[in-house]
């Protein structure tokens, strides 16, 4: 339920006027939120609040800014002319803003925390037209910023890359903008993320072409690439003589590999369309139903019209294991296969293979609070199972002379399974997680009465908790004995998963 409104004592000395443009941003993985705030008189300032104390921490012991970029001769702010970011991994706050009449960046951080403390003002002087649009994004893999920015007056669009320590990387992606309008957002900003390259998109809106105008930036790369504009067969993206009115591009929290970019045309038309990055090229997609526009009669007034969000997946209060196919959905009937291989007068064959794959992938969720745990593989008929082609059967648990002879266990027949999750074993976090704390276990084989299960993975105190991972090409060995019949053999396993 919502609580009863609050209120908290704004410093007279920094923006104490009524709040014309406000921006509230939460510390990733925290209750901690970051507010910052512009008022009518073109003077910014800030707070950070901790819900776990129930306080404020406050405000900078100045005004961050007291004359902020204003697109017309009002002092009002009718453009997105400030914004706010965390590093992602230190939790640093970074606030940049436009001065009016100025040409450099202004900026002022926060170091993380409910003690953190505000910086003074630092400039990024490459910046070479003045800052009356902003949009920022943190890369969630390390501690860079991305920074978007456009000036009405000079017509032109910049983006600069934040490093975690200095502001780098600029480019003037476009020098043929439209012009910025009252409560119009003309442009947007975000990352993205495959495997380990993380890279940031900017749509924004020039004047020469219908579609999306958009440029990219991949970490290790050379700087910002201009891309070819995005025209789709769907969706209406007005002609270059009308302005847009709303750029904001989400990034999938469960599949960091897509963004979804909405935008509001100057027809006031609605579109959504979707970004998908492989670690390597860019591609754009419908992301709709494939009708002309989501709405063509949005409001005249452009601006905050309209949202987009994606629904989180929810980690199950839980620990589980399953096997799941590439969309998440479990695999009803899931198998493992080994290579086909020729018996022979003495034991020196191994059938290999691996458990886990890109179709049948071992997920293992922990929506707990205890972050140790142990998978394990065992027969699912217990030690007297038997590799089984109809009549024919030899074993899965017999460790003598390696599999290769029967030794003192409850039946006649040798063989001997193995499992090596650290000789191939790969381990894929969800996107908000990482593989810290997920550890595979060296190779080892059954033997019946002491190896009964074999352990595959552990959770240790590091790995995360409310987190997924999906594991693929665990090592199969089966030693195949002598003199063995030809036939398809199986063996019924059973994965396990026991909090520690």
């Amino acid at each position: 339920t919502w609580g009863a409104e609050t209120n908290f004592t704004i410093n007279p000395n920094n923006a104490p006027g009524e709040t014309r443009f406000l921006r509230v941003e939460n510390r990733p993985n925290t209750d901690e939120f970051a507010v910052v705030w512009a008022d009518y008189q073109q003077n910014l300032s800030g707070n950070y609040y901790d819900f776990s104390a129930n306080a404020f921490s406050g405000e900078p012991a100045t005004v961050l800014q007291n004359n902020l970029s204003i697109i017309d001769a009002t002092t009002e702010i009718k453009t997105k002319v400030f914004d706010i970011a965390f590093e992602s991994l230190t939790g640093e706050l970074m606030v940049c803003y436009g001065d009016d009449g100025g040409t450099e960046l202004n900026c002022n951080t926060r170091s993380a925390g409910t003690a953190g403390t505000w910086s003074a003002r630092f400039q990024y002087t490459a910046m070479v037209n003045e800052t009356e649009e902003i949009d920022m994004a943190s890369d969630p893999a390390s501690d860079r910023i991305a920074i978007y920015t456009m000036s009405s007056t000079a017509r032109d669009a910049e983006a600069a890359i934040w490093s975690g320590t200095v502001w780098g990387t600029r480019s003037t992606l476009d020098a043929t903008t439209d012009t910025l309008e009252a409560g119009t957002i003309n442009g947007s900003v975000q990352w993205l993320r495959s495997g380990t390259t993380s890279a940031a998109v900017v749509t924004y809106d020039d004047d020469n072409a219908l579609g999306i105008d958009w440029a990219t930036y991949t970490v290790g790369a050379a700087g910002w690439v201009l891309q070819p504009d995005y025209a789709p067969a769907s969706g209406v993206f007005n002609a270059a003589a009308l302005n847009d009115k709303f750029h904001i591009t989400t990034r999938n929290p469960n599949n960091f590999t897509h963004v979804a970019s909405l935008i509001v045309d100057g027809n006031n038309d609605l579109s959504v369309k979707r970004l998908t990055f492989n670690g390597t090229a860019f591609t754009w997609s419908p992301g709709d139903n494939g009708a002309a526009s989501h709405n063509a009669n949005m409001h005249t007034s452009g601006g905050w019209s309209a949202a987009i969000a994606y629904a989180s997946y929810l980690i199950p209060a839980v620990l589980s294991v399953d096997i799941v196919n590439a969309s998440g959905v479990s695999v009803a009937s899931p198998s493992y296969a080994l290579t086909n291989i020729a018996s022979t007068n003495v034991c020196n064959n191994t059938s290999t293979g691996y458990l886990g794959s890109a179709t049948q992938r071992i997920r293992v969720s922990n929506g707990t609070t205890t972050p140790g745990w142990s998978l394990s593989v065992a027969a699912t008929g217990g030690t007297a199972a038997k590799w089984t082609a109809t009549t024919m059967t030899f074993d899965y648990n017999d460790a003598s002379n390696g599999g290769c002879n029967d030794g003192a266990d409850t039946d006649t027949d040798p063989g001997q399974l193995s499992f090596g999750a650290s000789a191939s074993g790969t381990v894929t976090p969800a996107a908000s997680c990482t593989d810290t704390g997920v550890i595979p276990t060296s190779t080892a084989g059954f033997s019946e009465g002491t190896v009964n299960s074999v352990t595959l993975y552990n959770g240790n105190a590091s790995a995360s908790v409310g987190c997924y991972w999906d594991i693929t090409l665990i090592s199969i060995y089966q030693r195949i004995p002598a003199y063995l019949l030809a036939g398809t053999y199986s063996l019924p396993l059973t994965l396990t998963i026991v909090a520690n």
